[in-house]
């Protein structure tokens, strides 16, 4: 019904208020951890305790990312042993994977494209536990999550608008400018990295 009156939702839990908007959150895959990212670059983490209503453990303190570093997307790991953090806006520092067990940051993604500029990542997923996917405007990377290295990269002249992963990691869904769905394997982009080296 269109006219029905909007009623708030239930809660099983409310955090203590933080200062700054909330741009983004996400739970792990299996239920352990709980994430809320600002826009001033504060990270909160939480270790989730079973029972109802849920129960929330925080890990540390608040975090403050790097500078000019607002969280707008929070992408756990398959495991949920990782957290991978992007910034949306244009010129900001790149993306980063935090350690969940400690809630410190283990890699920062700063690539640069052919005419040295660092690039802009919008979107980003795992592919596993030692595996990134980033997506810019333009191209396609594949990152290992624990050096940083860049693995595999790909270009799409018309433009990329979207990414994302399956819940184990092994398919990846790539919407493109000109209206077209890429459906990859993680697995063939593994197996084209070994052909590489």
């Amino acid at each position: 019904d269109l006219h029905r009156p909007t009623q708030a939702p239930k809660t099983l839990r409310e955090t203590t208020r933080n200062e700054d908007a909330i741009f983004s959150t996400a739970f792990s895959p299996e239920g352990r951890y709980m994430a809320a990212g600002t826009r001033k670059g504060n990270l909160l983490l939480w270790r989730i305790v079973a029972g109802t209503p849920v129960e929330l453990t925080p890990i540390g303190e608040k975090l403050k990312l790097r500078k000019d570093k607002a969280a707008h997307q929070l992408k756990f790991s398959p495991r949920g042993e990782k957290l991978l953090v992007l910034n949306h806006l244009s010129g900001a520092s790149g993306p980063e994977v935090l350690d969940m067990a400690t809630g410190k940051t283990v890699t920062v993604f700063n690539f640069r494209n052919n005419h040295k500029d660092l690039i802009h990542f919008f979107a980003g997923a795992f592919g596993d536990e030692n595996t990134v996917f980033l997506l810019s405007e333009k191209e396609f990377v594949v990152a290992d999550a624990s050096t940083g290295e860049e693995l595999r990269r790909y270009r799409w002249n018309a433009g990329f608008k979207s990414l994302t992963a399956a819940r184990d990691g092994s398919r990846i869904v790539v919407g493109t400018k000109d209206g077209r769905v890429l459906v990859v394997s993680a697995a063939w982009l593994r197996e084209s990295q070994a052909e590489a080296q």
